[in-house]
């Protein structure tokens, strides 16, 4: 079979490696279970820092018909289906899920709606109307078809003063009509933890890539003691 899908993610930074260790090599079973290419950002290139270095995978466009995005934080678990088939087969961009498919009550929505007009007055881009903060789409997992490639930073801008910094010029250019987004399932990017205690669906067999974004300092430890419950011995 042709690989025309790629796998990618970013590894740069001393924490990142250490707990990269303990996922990339779920990343290359995945890929070796469904005949998809890998690929290691493991440089900042000419970005400002390493949140933008994801976008170095936009060229790979040109050789793969897809590219799935995975954050080095994200844990794929063993016979995990392939991702692509969660999707529709054409019109659309980007696929991704929305955190207010969960976390959607006023704090979260004023949250979301805050960091999104940051980002625009930080880059001084048109502002949006009637944003209420949902849809709110989390960068962790993405899956960029062709349509993807005239994404870049010319037209949205990076900037280092965010808190969160690719993942609101993403959902910019989804909100602003910019990118056709389509909603991708959670269990391709399930958080790991929920108002700060172990979500305890991460070890259900519904769900498929654990997200431990809100681990913090502990990602490596949370991470392995996750693989050795799930018994991975990978």
């Amino acid at each position: 079979m042709e690989k025309n899908i790629c796998l990618c993610t970013v590894c740069i930074g001393e924490s990142v490696e250490t707990y990269s260790k303990l996922t990339i090599p779920t990343y290359i079973r995945y890929c070796k279970n469904f005949n998809f290419d890998f690929f290691k950002i493991d440089k900042i290139g000419d970005h400002i820092g390493p949140h933008w270095a994801k976008h170095d995978v936009i060229p790979l466009l040109d050789k793969y018909e897809y590219i799935i995005f995975i954050d080095s934080d994200v844990y794929i678990k063993k016979n995990s289906p392939n991702i692509l088939e969660s999707l529709p087969k054409k019109d659309w961009d980007v696929a991704a899920w929305s955190q207010t498919d969960v976390y959607k009550n006023k704090g979260y929505l004023n949250k979301y709606k805050r960091w999104v007009n940051e980002y625009i007055q930080e880059v001084n881009l048109k502002s949006l109307n009637n944003y209420n903060g949902s849809p709110y789409i989390n960068s962790g997992v993405l899956v960029l078809s062709q349509g993807f490639k005239k994404y870049n930073k010319e037209l949205f801008p990076e900037t280092n003063n965010l808190r969160i910094k690719d993942q609101n010029a993403l959902n910019y250019a989804i909100l602003s009509g910019f990118l056709k987004w389509v909603p991708l399932e959670r269990k391709f990017n399930f958080n790991s933890d929920n108002k700060r205690k172990e979500n305890k669906e991460i070890y259900s067999n519904k769900t498929h890539f654990i997200h431990f974004w809100a681990a913090g300092s502990k990602k490596f430890q949370r991470i392995k003691n996750f693989k050795v419950k799930i018994k991975d011995k990978i």
